[in-house]
């Protein structure tokens, strides 16, 4: 199945990712630094926007609040619904580097006075990068599956990297040292952890989190709708209380992803849908006293490994289409690029 061997190969790539990071970023880490822009957009559709979404917090949690981003769709920027201002930079994220509103969206950005785009891609030579100041290209992912799952995370990590190379350098090196060896852990817990459970007695999934792991409950949203069919939601976590809980029973598998602020809290939501029958898992960088826990072992607190905790979620995604004797190689209704 190429899509499980995708997920599982997520740690040698995160280990190459690292080894040739400087290489494949010093363009735009050049561009942005002459620049100095003071905000940024981030843009992409399906998955890259929810790589989009976690970057865009990142830049907000490592600037400090000194640089402004913001998270858009592709299609927002391309049908005239939301706007970039002058003087800013646009980063583009698609993995094929094809996707139609993407590639309008840059095209439509650089004609904005003072506006430079940097194309995140593992399509070398894509029609992204023709519409780019800078690229960064991940052509070492060779990602055959229609979802994405090890293209996601490894794009998301260089991107990650790359922030803390222009906003706070004395961090560059010890996350690029330390993302590979927590990937390792992640994939291999989570085998284990959902190994455990009888999804085939589940069939509501949801996913909680705030600010970059919101954006990673969202990947993990999609992920098993698209692999699996299966009936998947993601929240901030205690908006969950805020009606959707309601529908909690035996069938329901609800997954935290707590962060350093809010883990008493969140941990306690967990406690509430256990109360009424839901099964639980959380997903967090240190070990907790949970029964069900799958641990990033992520002991700095920048919320760094926000797409390592997607991990979990692709893994559930794929062992419950095997279940249902679902090909989630071939997933229903969708294409690997999406071409208007």
């Amino acid at each position: 199945m190429k899509t499980m061997k995708e997920i599982v190969s997520q740690p040698e790539s995160h280990k190459l990712a690292a080894e040739v990071f400087f290489d494949i970023t010093a363009d735009a880490v050049r561009l942005i630094s002459k620049k100095n822009r003071r905000r940024m957009y981030f843009v992409g559709c399906g998955s890259s926007y929810y790589i989009a979404m976690g970057l865009s917090e990142q830049v907000k949690r490592i600037s400090k609040g000194v640089v402004s981003s913001t998270c858009l769709s592709g299609s927002e920027i391309m049908l005239g619904l939301s706007s970039v201002e002058s003087d800013s930079l646009v980063v583009g994220i698609s993995r094929s580097g094809e996707s139609s509103e993407t590639v309008a969206a840059l095209e439509k950005c650089r004609g904005i006075k003072n506006v430079e785009c940097i194309s995140l891609t593992c399509g070398s030579g894509s029609k992204i990068i023709s519409h780019s100041d800078a690229h960064i290209v991940l052509d070492f992912i060779e990602e055959d599956s229609v979802v994405m799952t090890n293209s996601f995370t490894t794009m998301s990590f260089v991107a990650s990297a790359m922030i803390r190379q222009i906003l706070a350098p004395g961090l560059v090196k010890e996350y690029l040292e330390v993302i590979p060896l927590s990937t390792e852990k992640t994939v291999e817990q989570s085998g284990k952890i959902i190994e455990k459970l009888d999804l085939n007695a589940l069939s509501s999934f949801v996913f909680l989190g705030y600010n970059e792991y919101l954006a990673a409950a969202f990947e993990g949203t999609i992920k098993v709708i698209e692999t699996s069919l299966a009936n998947s939601n993601a929240f901030q976590t205690l908006e969950y209380r805020h009606g959707p809980i309601s529908t909690v029973n035996p069938s329901t598998l609800v997954c935290v992803l707590p962060g350093v602020r809010s883990s008493k809290e969140e941990h306690a939501l967990l406690r509430d849908v256990a109360d009424k029958g839901g099964k639980t898992i959380c997903i967090s960088g240190n070990p907790i006293d949970h029964n069900c826990s799958i641990v990033t072992d992520y002991k700095m607190e920048d919320y760094g490994d926000w797409f390592l905790r997607a991990i979990p979620m692709q893994l559930i995604g794929v062992k419950r289409a095997e279940v249902h004797g679902i090909n989630p190689d071939s997933p229903v209704n969708l294409t690997r690029v999406v071409r208007l």
